[in-house]
């Protein structure tokens, strides 16, 4: 879990999902729907954000309603 702080709490954050890929590039992968706290998730892709960098991971957020941009927004990222 990665955490972090929101209105002077502090929470704990689990992504969706994790992947290593055989050429060595690693990706923290979070997918959001209709995004119903902004407040709360900018807090939490923050976090993430600055604990990919430590890692050398990089993150990413697939956002849209539908199967179809998630499926767009992966390949784009295994290419």
């Amino acid at each position: 879990s990665i955490p972090y702080m929101f209105d002077g709490v502090r929470h704990n954050y689990y992504p969706d999902c994790y992947f290593e890929m055989a050429d060595g590039r690693k990706f923290l992968v979070e997918v959001k729907g209709v995004d119903t706290t902004p407040r709360k998730n900018a807090a939490k892709h923050s976090a993430a954000k600055k604990a990919c960098l430590k890692r050398g991971v990089e993150f990413v957020l697939i956002s849209g309603k539908s199967t179809e941009s998630f499926l767009d927004a992966a390949s784009e990222v295994i290419q």
